[in-house]
């Protein structure tokens, strides 16, 4: 999950996620990514908010261990707070 920030004051803006399957939507004062492809592994994609410089995002999704009958969804989440330039 990428969180975006946007300038002080302002609404949240409208973003759209490009090279990673997903989506983006406004959460109260913050815009959320989440990528759909849920597993441990190197993501690398753009996001384009409205209004906004185009954010790159590269990082690391480690994978968790499980030990005995622990269900696990087999990687560490995680989230990315990203604080956004106006173009």
């Amino acid at each position: 999950m990428v969180r975006l920030h946007g300038s002080g004051g302002q609404s949240p803006p409208e973003a759209v996620l490009e090279g990673a399957p997903g989506g983006c939507s406004v959460d109260g004062s913050t815009t959320v990514c989440t990528l759909s492809d849920s597993r441990s592994g190197h993501f690398e994609f753009d996001i384009q908010p409205t209004g906004y410089e185009k954010v790159h995002v590269s990082e690391t999704v480690a994978e968790m261990e499980t030990h005995g009958s622990c269900c696990s969804c087999g990687y560490m989440p995680r989230a990315v707070d990203v604080q956004l330039k106006p173009q």
